[in-house]
């Protein structure tokens, strides 16, 4: 499985799932994504995909918002970080859903502060040499 459209910003993290045997790929992308949803405080009851996109679309709103905001002075750049990640880690259970592993990856990662050694920590596995 190729996770191309990780690589670009998080080579190690591309690299670390493209070693994992394919039957430990989906579990290592949940961790992510379940990792992703937990450190940002988005708990999801309905993992219906609808509901989830209608969530993600919600929380996504939130942080134009919230950027547009924070760009006339009315609100903060901490607040719209925070509501970017939240709209991310949403939207990498979204693409989860759906089957889009490569696109869960990279939407979690940017939720976890773009942390690749977060990413890596929850995917778990051979560490790179």
């Amino acid at each position: 499985m190729a996770f191309s459209d990780v690589g670009t910003e998080f080579p190690r993290v591309a690299h670390r799932l493209a070693r994992l045997p394919s039957g430990e790929v989906q579990e290592a992308v949940r961790r992510v994504v379940e990792g992703a949803l937990d450190r940002n405080g988005v708990a999801v009851a309905n993992r219906d995909p609808a509901a989830v996109e209608r969530l993600a679309w919600s929380l996504d709103d939130a942080a134009w918002k919230l950027q547009e905001e924070a760009d006339q002075g009315k609100a903060t750049q901490v607040a719209y970080n925070q509501a970017f990640r939240r709209a991310r880690a949403a939207s990498s259970l979204l693409e989860f859903l759906h089957g889009r592993y490569g696109r869960a990856v990279y939407e979690a990662t940017h939720a976890l502060y773009a942390d690749e050694d977060a990413a890596l920590e929850l995917i778990g596995g051979v560490p790179d040499l």
